[in-house]
C-alpha cells in the first residue's frame, strides 16, 4: 500500500484519508437510498448522517488526545497539521456516533414515530 497517493504542490494526500472519505460517502449513499426505499424523508436523514459523520470525527480526535502521552505532555501540539491529518482513534469515533444516534433515536421515539425508532435499532425498519 501506498501511504500517500499523489501530492498538491507540496501537500501530501494521504491514502487513509482518502478511502475514510469514500468510505463516509458511500455509507450516507446507501443509508439514503434505503431510507427513501422505506418512505423516510431524505433530507433527515441527510441531516442524521452529517451529525453521525461529525461526532466520530470529533470523538476518535478526543479518545486520540487522551490515549496519546505525547498530545497530553505537549497540549501545542494539538493545533498542529500533524493531530489535523491523523487518523484518531477508532473507538472514540464509534462512541462519539453511538452517542449522537441514540439521542436521535430517542428524539424520534419520543415525537410519535416509535415504528422508525425501535425498528433503526436493530438495522431495520418496521
Amino acid at each position: 500500500m501506498y501511504p500517500i497517493l499523489f501530492r498538491i504542490w507540496n501537500f501530501p494526500v494521504n491514502t487513509y484519508g482518502v478511502f475514510l472519505a469514500l468510505a463516509f460517502l458511500t455509507a450516507i449513499f446507501v443509508t439514503v437510498k434505503l431510507a427513501e426505499r422505506d418512505g423516510l424523508p431524505k433530507q433527515k436523514i441527510y441531516d442524521l448522517c452529517l451529525w453521525l459523520l461529525l461526532s466520530s470525527l470529533v470523538g476518535s480526535k478526543l479518545l486520540m488526545l487522551f490515549t496519546e502521552p505525547e498530545y497530553r505532555q505537549n497540549p501545542r501540539l494539538l493545533f498542529s497539521l500533524d493531530f489535523l491529518r491523523s487518523g484518531g482513534v477508532f473507538y472514540g469515533g464509534l462512541i462519539g456516533a453511538v452517542i449522537v444516534y441514540s439521542a436521535a433515536a430517542i428524539t424520534v421515539f419520543n415525537r410519535g414515530l416509535r415504528r422508525y425508532a425501535s425498528g433503526s435499532r436493530f438495522g431495520t425498519f418496521g
